[in-house]
């Protein structure tokens, strides 16, 4: 199933779900999904993509290991960051907090099954 497969599925299914991409360690964005047009993607893929890195860092020098996930709520949505690789992230981005369960959910699935495709 391919990316934009998937997306189209979660979006039926995760009420709120407004935006996701898969983009690489650096914050280039691979692939992309908008069900809002407002969302800023690549702002959201490089901010945040900073802060996956800095977690992820932390973990690996503190000896919990690496960051698979990391949700973060704001005012205004929810961004869910899941790992796919060492090189790889997904992020989705929920605009209701009712739906953060079935967001984690759905990114847990999406990003193994990117991983399969991906080789890994």
């Amino acid at each position: 199933m391919t990316f934009q497969e998937h997306m189209a599925e979660a979006a039926q299914r995760v009420e709120g779900l407004s935006g996701a991409a898969v983009a690489d360690s650096d914050g280039i964005i691979v692939e992309e999904y908008k069900k809002n047009p407002l969302i800023d993607m690549p702002l959201l893929v490089a901010e945040y993509g900073a802060l996956w890195r800095v977690t992820d860092r932390s973990g690996v020098s503190s000896g919990t290991g690496a960051t698979n996930e990391l949700s973060v709520m704001t005012e205004e949505a929810i961004l869910v960051i899941r790992r796919i690789s060492q090189d790889y992230f997904l992020l989705f981005v929920i605009e209701s907090e009712k739906s953060f369960g079935k967001g984690r959910f759905y990114a847990r699935i999406i990003a193994e099954d990117l991983a399969e495709g991906f080789g890994l």
